[in-house]
């Protein structure tokens, strides 16, 4: 889904609705957000859906950057 949009195509934001969960606990609720092709930033929330708090999923140390 659309999230902004800029003077180009490239400089658009969109976002996909994901779960997403680690060593096999509950599934929690992500936002991916896409621009000019490449992942932006990943949020997860403490819930199953957007009402739970927000917080930022970062990339494991040593993986390089996407951007």
């Amino acid at each position: 889904m659309p999230q902004s949009f800029g003077a180009s195509a490239e400089e658009a934001m969109y976002a996909v609705d994901a779960s997403t969960f680690a060593d096999g606990s509950e599934p929690r609720y992500a936002r991916l957000y896409f621009s000019n092709g490449a992942l932006r930033q990943v949020v997860g929330f403490t819930s199953t859906d957007e009402t739970g708090s927000p917080h930022e999923i970062l990339r494991a140390q040593g993986i390089p950057s996407p951007f």
